[in-house]
């Protein structure tokens, strides 16, 4: 259990400043999502970016987070890396349309953003209480979501109306502004033995890093967590990669037909639908993120993370029962049920994660849980190979299978705690 020694007392404006950053990341998330992938000639180009940037990433998460450690700069580490992130996004306003410049700035800003990330997730001690980690996590996670709407109903209608780079431009601009409390009042305040940064003490925290994936056999209930998370958050992963997909494949026909509707209003376009489908997603998800952090904080937040968990797959298999056949109880599926393993599934996972490790090492697990997070591609595999070759029903019901894999785990998980 983690030392109240290590966890201060944060001031409100650190607390809210950390909050926010959550939703500054996700208007570059979601600007990628809705406008880049479009922005460049041949998806095959961002695919094998994106491939490579998260291997680096993921390599490299375990050295950002234990650096974090070491050093207690977490907090300038997450301003650099995302004051790069936001200057390759302005990038993707000037670069060259299909140039090597802007795959190379895409490159680097997916690196820059998961390894905010990291350092981002090992400041949540320093701006919670114990006793209100989880209701801190959720409620980043929850405001997080708003980046999405951002971009829906700002950046689309932007780049409608003057043009992709104006667009990219906006979603820097709107990164920066939201990013900017953070990088002015967060700092980590965990009271460590600091160290210069220096290639030794790189080495160094390598050789603990590589004990620490040793050790944990020996910490049986952490091992199970971050196994089970694997598969849980390659779910999250695959089904927010492959939704408009899914959307497509199940109801293109029926907006071919004429015959498409939602809660009774008439879809004509495939566009309008996927714009109401993410919106309603993320206000859901929103909402959820608010309540499994507090719930997270009054039951437990092993309770909450298998709440969660049986949401995301109660959501998938009712989604695969009414693909194509109803398009209102589809999205009340994936957008209802899937909300609460969307947002629970990272909201109570950071707090479960701190609740089982050392104050003083938060960052480093939190290396470890990121890889979790980063090199997960089995599902994605899995259910691009089912999409193509038999649909997208057989597609989202082997994502409920990989769930059963992480109940299996969070039992495990359980038995090895009494």
């Amino acid at each position: 259990m983690t030392s109240p020694a290590l966890r201060p007392n944060p001031k409100l404006r650190e607390t809210s400043s950390w909050i926010v950053y959550d939703l500054a990341n996700t208007i570059y998330s979601a600007t990628v999502t809705y406008l880049l992938a479009r922005y460049v000639t041949g998806p095959a180009h961002i695919g094998i970016t994106t491939f490579a940037g998260m291997i680096v990433a993921g390599l490299g998460t375990p050295l950002f987070a234990s650096l974090a450690d070491r050093t207690g700069r977490a907090g300038a580490y997450c301003t650099t890396t995302t004051l790069v992130c936001i200057g390759c996004l302005a990038y993707f306003g000037i670069g060259a349309r299909d140039s090597l410049g802007l795959l190379a700035a895409y490159f680097v800003a997916t690196v820059c953003y998961q390894a905010a990330l990291v350092f981002y997730n090992a400041l949540l001690p320093s701006v919670a209480s114990p006793k209100h980690t989880g209701l801190v996590s959720g409620l980043g996670v929850g405001l997080g979501y708003l980046g999405t709407v951002f971009a829906l109903v700002i950046l689309l209608p932007v780049k409608a109306a003057y043009g992709w780079r104006p667009a990219f431009f906006v979603g820097a601009l709107a990164f920066l502004v939201m990013a900017l409390p953070f990088m002015i009042w967060v700092r980590d305040k965990r009271r460590i033995a600091r160290k210069k940064f220096s290639f030794a003490v790189v080495k160094e925290q390598w050789g603990e890093l590589l004990q620490t994936i040793r050790r944990l056999p020996s910490r049986r209930p952490l091992m199970w967590f971050l196994i089970g998370n694997f598969f849980a958050v390659d779910v999250l992963n695959t089904a927010i990669l492959f939704f408009g997909r899914l959307l497509q494949d199940s109801f293109q026909h029926r907006i071919d037909s004429g015959r498409l509707a939602v809660f009774g209003f008439s879809i004509t376009s495939m566009e309008t639908f996927q714009m109401i489908a993410g919106l309603s997603v993320t206000f859901p998800a929103l909402a959820f993120g608010l309540l499994l952090g507090y719930l997270a904080d009054r039951i437990g937040p092993r309770r909450a993370y298998f709440l969660s968990v049986t949401g995301l797959a109660v959501g998938l298999y009712s989604a695969a029962l009414f693909a194509g056949v109803s398009a209102t109880f589809f999205l009340i599926a994936i957008c209802g049920f899937g909300g609460v393993g969307l947002a629970g599934i990272w909201t109570a996972g950071r707090k479960l994660l701190i609740d089982l490790v050392p104050g003083e090492q938060v960052g480093r697990y939190f290396g470890i849980y990121g890889i979790t997070t980063k090199v997960s591609v089995i599902g994605s595999v899995v259910c691009g190979v089912l999409l193509s070759a038999r649909g997208p029903v057989h597609a989202i019901l082997s994502q409920v299978a990989a769930l059963l894999i992480a109940f299996f785990c969070l039992y495990r998980m359980r038995r090895s705690e009494t």
